[in-house]
């Protein structure tokens, strides 16, 4: 059976091994900047936590001496990279100890002043045929996968900028569904939508959403229409024209109006509206992160939307084009001097071309413009369009 780690050893043999109170070795563990624990096990159980560990682990060195060591372990309630809560023996310096199993590890742990990440490798030495021991590392990489984070996001936008931007023909609904899909994964979420806010701030139209977010709309190639005054505590973000977190859903909040039937149930939420100048555009809403959602995080998607509203602006631009070109043509009229339709003006370079002396059209004498003669100066009066690559 194995030792449930709740009988300590004869301090005698701590001595022995030089980590006794006030030795050299102990004061060496403890001005290391990274969390030590050192475990025996054998006739009984042995564990010393440096300063840096007994920080980590949120005890003193009192309680480091009477816990047992599956009772430091609970103690840091540790979740993985998923968010699932971590077991004694998911740890490495337990499996290390007491069985097979990882020998790195990293998780998160949350506390009042926030989550931080922290990696533990442990090491496993045989010291005799009843004793063994394991070396383990604690160490504090917040800094480290924080930078990490905000490289593989920004990877992401531009991957999903460039998906955007790069198609020749891309409709409205493609851009809002790529859109969508960066923000779910720059946030690690699980759910989202994301549509476009009225002048008048009173309508959201939804354009893109995931999963069941959008359980009841039949019509999946049309936006759905929300009232903002209508709407749950997701509009709050829109009523208040602010970012809106709920990193507790379950929480009481008077802006909920409860789960239409079907919805997915929430335990996070994060809306961020995009504005233009002081006019709402548009708003991406997320829901059921593992972790916290963070205001940096909203200050992420924000940036992205202004990264995506260059592509949407651009769309408009050219449907405002094509409704223009498409008006034109049905004015277009037969001009008597050039031979030549609005239509064919408005579609094609300028190269008009003037009757001779027979009645026949001729070419002009320049097709770039048109010039007055006269004695005194030769003056350019109209210029034609040039023919450069922002004149088509």
């Amino acid at each position: 059976m194995h030792n449930t780690g709740t009988q300590p050893l004869d301090s005698s043999s701590l001595m022995g091994i030089g980590l006794g109170p006030g030795s050299p070795i102990t004061l060496l563990l403890n001005s290391s900047q990274t969390g030590i624990i050192i475990a025996f096990i054998g006739d009984g159980v042995f564990q010393f936590l440096n300063k840096k560990a007994l920080d980590y682990c949120q005890i003193t060195q009192d309680q480091a001496e009477t816990m047992s060591l599956a009772a430091i372990l609970d103690g840091l309630h540790g979740v993985d990279e998923d968010g699932h809560p971590l077991k004694k023996e998911d740890y490495p310096i337990w499996s290390s100890l007491y069985g097979e199993g990882n020998d790195s590890l990293i998780f998160r742990k949350t506390t009042d002043d926030g989550t931080t990440t922290f990696v533990m490798q442990s090491s496993l030495v045989h010291i005799d045929a009843k004793t063994k021991g394991t070396l383990t590392t604690l160490e504090d990489i917040t800094e480290t996968v924080t930078i990490n984070q905000k490289f593989q996001d920004t990877v992401l936008r531009l991957e999903n900028l460039w998906r955007a931007s790069s198609q020749a023909s891309i409709t409205v609904k493609e851009v809002c569904d790529i859109t969508l899909d960066a923000v779910i994964d720059i946030t690690k979420s699980q759910y989202g939508f994301y549509g476009f806010i009225t002048d008048d701030e009173q309508r959201m139209l939804v354009h893109a959403w995931s999963g069941e977010t959008m359980q009841g709309c039949s019509v999946i190639d049309k936006p759905c229409t929300f009232l903002i005054n209508e709407s749950g505590v997701w509009a709050e973000a829109v009523r208040q024209r602010k970012p809106l977190i709920l990193n507790d859903y379950a929480a009481y909040n008077k802006a909920k109006r409860g789960y239409p039937p079907g919805h997915i149930q929430l335990d996070r939420l994060m809306v961020v509206p995009f504005f233009i100048g002081k006019t709402m555009h548009s708003v991406a809403a997320v829901a059921n992160k593992h972790f916290d959602y963070t205001y940096e995080e909203t200050e992420t998607v924000a940036n992205f939307l202004s990264d995506i509203y260059s592509v949407i602006k651009r769309l408009e631009l050219e449907n405002a084009l094509q409704i223009s070109r498409e008006q034109y043509k049905k004015l277009a009229i037969t001009d008597s001097l050039t031979g030549l339709s609005t239509d064919a003006i408005f579609s094609t370079p300028w190269k008009p071309n003037f009757p001779g002396p027979n009645g026949r059209p001729q070419a002009s004498p320049s097709s770039s413009s048109i010039w007055i003669s006269s004695k005194k100066s030769t003056i350019p009066t109209a210029t034609a369009p040039a023919t450069s690559p922002c004149v088509r």
